[in-house]
């Protein structure tokens, strides 16, 4: 943790230190946590609008522990997204933003129960959402943003198993973008 804080001390120092606000044709590496983990690129259109590109990856694994022994699931996603964030408000050094986002994803699961036989399936399919944040300007080269949202996702997977599930849920999300 110390680590990733000098990081980011450092990067903050590195940028100029003007009042931030986005600027057309900034690019930018971003990072994220949340729902999901991202890492990805922007690029601002307009002082007013910026699209992203963003690798997702998230992995899971629980142990239950029952009579018969313990109980493993292994769960994996890897996907590809892209995304619009529209921004409506700058005040100081804070910017309020509307935008959304699609993405497609492939999902692997290994369920390991104890004494019987394992388990494996994928399925892939696509999701859209809609969120709400806010991003604060450190510089005009280092943000810090964090936004909320809900979106829709449908899975699926000719099998074995067959499987099709569709869900509507929250997310949330924090990162940081550095403007080259």
């Amino acid at each position: 943790m110390k680590k990733l804080s000098l990081v980011v001390l450092c990067l903050a120092l590195a940028s100029s230190v003007m009042v931030g606000q986005l600027r057309k044709g900034a690019m930018g590496v971003t990072g994220g946590v949340g729902s999901s983990n991202t890492l990805g690129v922007a690029y601002a259109m307009s002082e007013n609008m910026r699209l992203g590109i963003d690798l997702v990856f998230s992995s899971a694994s629980t142990t239950t522990t029952l009579t018969a022994g313990d109980d493993k699931d292994t769960q994996s996603d890897l996907g590809v997204g892209l995304s619009a964030k529209f921004y409506m408000a700058t005040a100081e050094n804070l910017s309020t933003y509307v935008g959304g986002a699609v993405g497609f994803e492939s999902v692997s699961v290994e369920n390991m129960p104890p004494g019987g036989v394992t388990t494996k399936y994928s399925a892939s399919g696509f999701q859209i959402g809609a969120m709400y944040g806010a991003e604060y300007w450190f510089s005009s080269k280092f943000s810090w943003y964090g936004h909320v949202g809900l979106g829709y996702s449908s899975l699926s997977s000719d099998g074995p198993p067959k499987i099709s599930s569709s869900l509507i849920s929250t997310s949330y999300g924090t990162g940081l973008t550095w403007y080259l």
